[in-house]
């Protein structure tokens, strides 16, 4: 006879169904019963507030067996490629959640953790617009040196052709060109309302390189913030000998282009070589031209 009577530890089990968080991923979907079906109702921006509209996108349920996270992932990769600051928020919800209810542990909520993750994605996210794109290109042709033939290549297409085509911009040779041509129209007609009206020093000077004659302009004034300035007139290829008669041609022909007077330059700045000096002198005659009173008196040059 067993004089031990068996002994039983009895654990009380709540069989309630517990209350699931919902995962923050629902914050930028509404479900559909009746259809079945996961609306996504991140607003997207419009020209005007009033073209603001949801993006509508719609994701079945599946298997109303299946728990409901394991579509979670379709949820997270539509934020992820359409929705980037949504899905950033999202993912820091997830790491808060998560932190919440099981500290240290770092994986979101409803799904398992996949050994994809501990691989770099292959696609990438970025913020592009046309207007930066063609910057870039302009900036990469007129201050980097990149040659205009570099996008027409097959790996100027392989790395940027996706995105060009995404934004509207054309890699073609002649489009390139009129790209860093309008942007310089642009900025000439920015330097030109700069220099309406003011006084200017001009500093100029001559370079060969490989067989090619150049002449530099430089124009320094005090802008409408009483700040002094420095800009670039002009890189021009002379498609000549540096003689002061040629010299001069240019520089009326820089200073017209710009809507400069003759009689708004204060100074000319450059070195001793004998046709420069000779063409500040010219200028000098050209300006004693204009003003005749002026020109007596030895108070009008340059």
């Amino acid at each position: 006879m067993n004089l031990f009577p068996a002994i039983f530890l009895l654990q009380t089990v709540d069989m309630r169904p517990k209350k699931v968080t919902p995962h923050p991923v629902m914050d930028y979907f509404t479900e559909d019963k009746e259809k079945e079906v996961w609306t996504c109702n991140v607003e997207i921006e419009g020209e005007t507030e009033e073209d603001k509209r949801p993006c509508g996108s719609e994701f079945s349920e599946g298997d109303k067996d299946l728990n409901k996270g394991t579509r979670m992932g379709n949820l997270r990769r539509h934020l992820r490629r359409c929705h980037s600051d949504e899905f950033e928020e999202m993912e820091k919800k997830e790491k808060k959640q998560a932190g919440a209810i099981s500290p240290g542990v770092s994986r979101p909520l409803g799904r398992q953790t996949s050994v994809v993750q501990f691989f770099q994605a292959e696609q990438i996210t970025i913020k592009m617009t046309k207007a930066r794109f063609v910057d870039g290109i302009v900036t990469m042709v007129a201050k980097d040196g990149i040659p205009l033939r570099f996008f027409s290549s097959e790996g100027s297409k392989q790395l940027l052709g996706e995105m060009a085509k995404k934004v509207g911009v054309s890699l073609d040779r002649n489009r390139v060109r009129d790209y860093v041509i309008n942007a310089a129209e642009e900025l000439k007609t920015k330097v030109k309302a700069d220099l309406r009206d003011k006084f200017v020093h001009l500093k100029f000077d001559c370079a060969t390189r490989i067989r090619t004659n150049y002449i530099g302009v430089n124009a320094r004034y005090i802008n409408s913030d009483n700040n002094a300035v420095t800009t670039t007139l002009s890189v021009t290829d002379t498609k000549s000998q540096h003689t002061s008669s040629e010299l001069k041609v240019l520089l009326h022909n820089i200073l017209e282009e710009f809507d400069i007077p003759l009689n708004h330059v204060l100074c000319c700045i450059t070195d001793n070589a004998s046709n420069m000096i000779r063409v500040v002198k010219d200028l000098n005659q050209d300006l004693a031209a204009m003003l005749p009173s002026t020109a007596a008196s030895g108070s009008g040059n340059l």
